[in-house]
């Protein structure tokens, strides 16, 4: 599945803010848990041993989760009565019972409705063992009992959501252009609170050169200009206050005509062991012809999806535009694989995106629906789904996030989220205020017990023309390890040849590794024409071409599959 290709681009943009930037802070930082061990009970027939995991801090009436694992003699104990209890003052009150997955799992869901410090505890008594204790002396009783989790629950300030754009998505430089946005609670419009406009240039440079406030509208307006050509990076930052949270939104602009660039990104498998190590590697292009951009370079984020927690390492393009790095997870959950090109005076920047599995996460599924299938410009609509494990079981008060691309191709989260309920349904609903096809994508990031997950769904608001893109290659049946090309053309309804268009490559293969993620990325030259230059080793494929759309244009997509050697007979669907 794809992943926001431009907005975590951002990632740099973002720590110079942090560091420099008057808005304080821009992002909140998060408290990581920590999972500690009971010492198990001493048994004459078993020894059991009980573990918890929390945050350490929460906001009131936020849903939060305390979780943990029951094993013996370091096997999982499955369908046993696990209970939480909560410190009032002097004693510990049982508050929640759960019954044990078959992994020797459980998990509560706390909320608390006011601000204090929170202490709690799981404990597990084998009532067989308790009974045979009664008649018999020489037989323990097996009891275990969790350490403590500390939570910190506080007053929440009201969240606030800051969005940024610009009246052009590419100017040319000295070209004046109008930044705008608005500051919210929920639906209520915030007047009279400072945004400040932040910059980074192409060389790296930060500044703030505006400062304005919200009008009675919640609006505000910065007019500007950038005297080179070269990627800007903006954002507007509401530093908050006494009663509303902070909030920070970003956008990013090419100034001048830019090359496009694009970036692959690949790894021999899709999951490894904790503490494997195992090589990122992929190829810097021309975006339009494919050429290798050497000597340039790159950034990889490994990010833990979960925690947020993120190493970077850089290294440069060879002469053939490809780089490698080496990497690795220590803990299990599902982390995210992130090279960054940050463009230069000839070429815009580009990221790609994977995602590996570390350990044996439980897995699970997220689904995704919409009450409209073509809403109009400002008309609500609701996306909702389910979170279960792989045996169905409804995921509760787990956080939802969500990202969209907007038809101008950035990515923005748009404030919204949720947590799901009691049978691990979730429901969000939005509108948006401009036509365009949008892409939605929803995720679970995961935690120590289960892996992430995400689904995504394309989306178009109002009335759109309708595009078609055909895909063929040169060769019906290529050789093994030889180059062929898979090419085609994108157009309008009418056949108008559609030009600068973005164009994503999916491949899937019978015998390798298929993560749901893009390819290769190009875009249509003068004439809607684009092209790929392949190489496989033996096996069966399904290839997709999908242009994603604009604001002008619908989605569309071509398929082909193609037998490269003689691989073994594998059908793909």
């Amino acid at each position: 599945m794809e992943k926001k290709l431009l907005m975590v681009f951002l990632v740099t943009f973002m720590v110079t803010v942090l560091l420099f930037c008057s808005v304080a802070p821009c992002v909140e930082a998060k408290s990581l848990s920590t999972t500690v061990t009971a010492t198990p009970a001493k048994s004459s027939t078993t020894f059991t041993t009980l573990t918890i995991l929390a945050s350490s801090s929460a906001n009131i009436k936020q849903s939060f989760l305390i979780t943990g694992k029951l094993t013996s003699n370091g096997s999982p104990l499955s369908k046993k009565t696990i209970s939480l209890q909560r410190f009032n003052g002097n004693t510990w009150i049982t508050i929640a019972s759960k019954t044990s997955l078959t992994t020797g799992t459980y998990s509560f869901s706390r909320t608390e409705a006011t601000a204090n410090t929170y202490k709690y505890r799981t404990t597990y008594v084998n009532s067989v063992n308790s009974v045979a204790f009664a008649s018999k002396a020489s037989t323990s009783a097996t009891t275990s009992t969790s350490p403590i989790a500390t939570v910190k629950v506080a007053s929440a300030k009201i969240s606030t959501t800051a969005t940024l754009a610009s009246s052009n998505a590419n100017p040319t430089a000295k070209q004046s252009f109008t930044f705008s946005g608005t500051l919210k609670a929920g639906t209520k419009p915030l007047s009279g609170k400072k945004i400040i406009l932040c910059r980074l240039d192409p060389s790296g440079k930060y500044s703030e050169p505006s400062i304005t406030y919200t009008n009675a509208n919640g609006a505000y307006s910065f007019a500007f200009s950038e005297p080179a050509s070269g990627t800007y990076h903006y954002g507007a930052a509401f530093q908050g206050d006494t009663s509303y949270a902070s909030d920070y939104a970003s956008l990013t602009l090419d100034v001048g005509n830019l090359q496009p660039s694009a970036l692959s990104v690949n790894t021999a498998k899709l999951t490894f062991a904790s503490n494997e190590s195992f090589t990122v590697y992929g190829t810097l292009q021309d975006g339009v012809s494919g050429a290798p951009l050497a000597g340039q370079s790159v950034t990889l984020q490994v990010e833990q999806l979960w925690s947020l927690q993120s190493v970077y390492k850089v290294t440069t393009t060879n002469a053939n535009g490809a780089y490698s790095f080496t990497a690795s997870g220590s803990s299990q959950g599902v982390y995210g694989l992130y090279p960054t090109f940050a463009g230069n005076p000839s070429y815009s920047p580009c990221r790609g995106w994977l995602e590996v599995t570390i350990g044996n996460p439980i897995p699970t599924t997220l689904s995704l629906n919409f009450t409209n299938s073509n809403p109009g410009v400002s008309q609500s609509f609701t996306m909702s789904g389910y979170l279960k494990d792989t045996n169905g079981t409804p995921l509760a008060g787990r956080k939802i996030t969500v990202d969209v691309r907007l038809p101008t191709g950035s990515w923005t989260s748009q404030g919204l989220g949720a947590t799901t309920d009691s049978n691990g349904h979730y429901a969000i609903t939005t509108s948006e205020q401009a036509a365009g096809e949008y892409r939605f994508e929803v995720y679970f990031l995961g935690d120590g017990t289960y892996a992430g997950h995400g689904n995504w769904e394309l989306l178009p608001i109002g009335t759109l023309q309708t595009t078609k893109i055909s895909a063929t290659t040169n060769v019906t049946n290529p050789v093994a390890g030889t180059t062929f090309t898979l090419s085609g053309t994108l157009t309008d309804a009418n056949g108008t040849p559609l030009a600068g268009k973005e164009v994503q490559l999916y491949r899937y293969a019978a015998a390798q590794p298929n993560p749901p993620v893009i390819f290769q990325t190009r875009y249509t030259d003068q004439n809607g024409h684009y092209s790929f230059v392949l190489n496989e080793p033996s096996d069966n494929y399904m290839y997709t071409v999908r242009f994603t759309g604009d604001q002008t244009y619908t989605h569309s997509e071509a398929v082909v599959k193609l037998t490269v050697g003689t691989p073994t007979l594998t059908t793909l669907t």
